[in-house]
């Protein structure tokens, strides 16, 4: 049966031929259109039926569509080709069926540094569950956002792609890549600033294991244990909580720990010490602090105040009357 046909005989009962005939003059072909085609978002296949007479003999299919239905091939573009051709397609060899409209460019900025970074952090209440079994801590977890800006420039009609790179703001602000090692926030300054010392609000202590000379010791009221997690203090509110104290940190210099000409500054621990008890490491002490922070290339962030007492000698005077640090805690931040 073919498109456009009445299906019953429009002739009187018994006419006298044997040829039945409906009352539509033109019966169409009713083939599937020849359109089809691989485009940049996949296959194309036209779904309409040929409307060309079943009597005419032909060997393209024609629907009655009579411009280019395939879709725009940049992303996201829901729009139809601007060709009236229905078999645009067929045209060349390889043909780009563009909507003829400027479209929004959806790559990620190229820029070097940070585009975004919310100086604001996020809070969030958790609950740290330490490795003294007694020992659970509820603390505010502060979260830096930071993020990739997409390009704000816009495609030319009839193209793929704009000319330059790609970037959220021509010459637009963009934070210095520079992070804590041991909050993970990024330096706030602008990238490519040429201070000599990077600058953060600073958060919690992400990528901090505390360490120490004795296994279990006190911090801030909470029992601890050595590998314990610093995910529960500030960078910046840590060594207030010290007061006089000395750093441990990785020998930066192992033949001048060998040879005892590492500095007045810095002692050589001899014992193996965690994380990592094969990696050598050394007491920073006396003006240790100041030597922790610089070694971090972070400007330090604690107050003059607080800076001028770290910067007291660490020892302890060895009548209990007099003890007002805990040796305890002048040990455990790695």
């Amino acid at each position: 049966m073919t498109r456009n046909c009445q299906k019953v005989c429009s002739k009187k009962i018994g006419h006298d031929d044997n040829e039945h005939l409906c009352q539509s003059k033109r019966h169409y072909c009713g083939k599937n259109c020849t359109l089809s085609s691989y485009t940049q978002k996949g296959d194309y296949q036209c779904l309409n039926k040929c409307i060309i007479s079943y009597e005419e003999e032909h060997d393209l299919h024609l629907c009655e569509n009579t411009i280019c239905p395939i879709q725009c091939p940049i992303p996201n573009c829901k729009e139809r080709c601007q060709s009236d051709d229905h078999f645009h397609a067929f045209s060349d060899l390889q043909v780009n069926h563009f909507c003829g409209n400027e479209h929004q460019c959806r790559e990620l900025c190229e820029d070097n540094g940070i585009c975004q970074v919310v100086t604001k952090p996020k809070e969030q209440e958790e609950i740290y569950e330490g490795l003294v079994e007694e020992t659970s801590i509820t603390f505010t977890k502060y979260i830096q956002l930071s993020e990739r800006l997409k390009c704000n420039k816009k495609i030319p009609p009839n193209e793929f792609k704009h000319t330059g790179k790609h970037t959220h703001k021509e010459n637009g602000f963009h934070y210095c890549d520079a992070k804590c090692q041991f909050c993970e926030y990024y330096c706030t300054l602008p990238y490519g600033h040429t201070l000599n010392t990077h600058d953060t609000g600073h958060g919690i202590m992400t990528r901090t294991e505390f360490t120490g000379e004795d296994n279990v010791f006190e911090y801030a009221g909470y029992k601890l244990r050595v590998g314990d997690q610093g995910t529960f203090v500030l960078c910046n509110l840590f060594c207030k909580g010290l007061g006089r104290h000395r750093h441990i940190d990785y020998c930066q210099n192992v033949i001048n720990c060998k040879d005892g000409n590492q500095g007045r500054d810095i002692q050589h621990i001899n014992e193996k010490v965690l994380p990592n008890p094969d990696k050598p490491k050394d007491f920073i002490s006396h003006i240790s602090h100041k030597l922790f922070w610089k070694r971090t290339g972070f400007k330090d962030p604690y107050s003059v105040q607080d800076q001028q007492e770290f910067e007291k000698c660490d020892y302890e005077c060895p009548d209990d009357k007099n003890l007002s640090y805990s040796n305890n805690l002048s040990n455990n931040e790695f």
